[in-house]
């Protein structure tokens, strides 16, 4: 379950934020946050930071995978510990989990 769903990615979002084309979004939005298990989330974050637009991770409930997943498609950032997550746990650790990434690892 989602506040906002974004069943066609990056056109439900602009739609959202009211932004008519790439050149409003850059002078209006210079960081977002989104959760990394939403349907499409990838793509959205692949396309906002192509676009200069910081991403991070937060709002979310995600799977380590899926945060995993969302470093890796380009977000930089994380945003709300534990706001509205669920609690830390060493075989899923989520969110959070990333905090222990090494670099290395964040690269690959």
């Amino acid at each position: 379950q989602y506040v906002v769903d974004h069943p066609s990615g990056v056109e439900n979002v602009c739609e959202v934020y009211g932004l008519l084309n790439l050149k409003s979004m850059r002078d209006t939005i210079k960081i977002i946050t989104i959760a990394p298990e939403i349907p499409n989330s990838p793509d959205i974050i692949k396309y906002f930071r192509d676009n200069g637009i910081t991403v991070s991770l937060g709002h979310s409930d995600s799977s380590y995978n899926q945060a995993l997943s969302g470093l890796k498609n380009g977000a930089s950032m994380l945003t709300h510990l534990f706001n509205g997550m669920k609690s830390f746990h060493h075989r899923d650790p989520g969110l959070v989990g990333l905090l222990t990434l090494a670099k290395s690892q964040k690269d690959d």
